[in-house]
């Protein structure tokens, strides 16, 4: 049984992130790294399904404290 990673700046990890952070979900996805390839929004449905997976499956909130 392995690890499965998640690809930094790919649609999991840009949900995860969106929720979080609390922000209301915002499918979207980097080409490669976050903020440093370009941005994509038009999402295949498999990436928008992983988009979905990581935003739906975030447990950890940042304390804003």
């Amino acid at each position: 049984m392995g690890l499965t990673l998640v690809r930094h700046g790919g649609p999991e990890d840009r949900g995860t992130m969106d929720a979080y952070y609390g922000r209301d979900p915002d499918p979207h996805c980097f080409e490669g790294d976050t903020i440093t390839s370009p941005k994509r929004t038009d999402l295949t449905t498999q990436e928008l399904s992983e988009y979905y997976d990581g935003y739906n499956n975030c447990t950890d909130r940042k304390d804003w404290g």
